[in-house]
């Protein structure tokens, strides 16, 4: 699992370099609530691998973010499951964009629906899957349970632990005051996935 994103993104890049010579030289990408063209990319570069280069910085990024928080993990159960976690939901994003990369050049779709539908078969089942690894076991879990009441958000000014076992896995301590930049940053890639999109389509037009 550690490598497994970025071997989808490098397979992109594979598939679109052989197929460069065979690429078009403009390409729908972005489609009108209408359904209607209204941004286009031009052969390049930049328009062909930005998808998996922005999937590359996200990858960089959890697994930086993942191995600063793990040092403050004790319990070497826990950050396995945090690593585990991780980077299946790195895996997500970085299938969704190699696919997007390799598709709207080669594809020539004429909707965006065939993409909306696989990131959704993407999605719903890797959600479902990061639950599934971050499920302590065993005797974690039966540790865990009196820590059921703290659900999903934890936060105590007097714990010293920034990452806190529960029955889901593990939560961030909020009253650590690490806690909120380490949110940040785990922020970051999904909104630098949007700030990129909302910049390719103001540049295509």
């Amino acid at each position: 699992m550690h490598w497994l994103s970025l071997f989808v993104l490098m397979a992109a890049a594979c598939v679109l370099g052989l197929a460069w010579n065979g690429l078009p030289e403009r390409w729908a990408t972005h489609w009108s609530v209408g359904g209607q063209v209204d941004a286009w990319a031009n052969k390049s570069v930049g328009a062909v691998f930005w998808p998996l280069l922005l999937g590359a910085v996200i990858w960089v990024t959890l697994e930086v973010v993942v191995r600063l928080a793990a040092r403050r993990v004790q319990d070497d159960g826990a950050r396995r499951r945090m690593f585990r976690v991780v980077r299946t939901a790195i895996l997500m994003p970085a299938v969704i964009l190699a696919a997007t990369s390799v598709w709207l050049p080669l594809g020539k779709p004429s909707s965006p629906l065939p993409l909306i539908i696989f990131s959704m078969i993407v999605v719903l089942p890797g959600v479902l899957l990061v639950y599934k690894v971050a499920q302590p076991s065993g005797l974690a879990a039966e540790a865990g349970a009196e820590r059921t009441r703290r659900g999903l958000f934890y936060k105590n000014p007097a714990d010293e632990r920034l990452w806190v076992e529960t029955p889901l896995g593990f939560a961030l301590n909020f009253g650590h005051p690490e806690a909120r930049p380490l949110a940040g940053a785990m922020l970051l890639p999904p909104i630098l996935i949007l700030l990129t999109i909302a910049f390719s389509m103001w540049a295509a037009r």
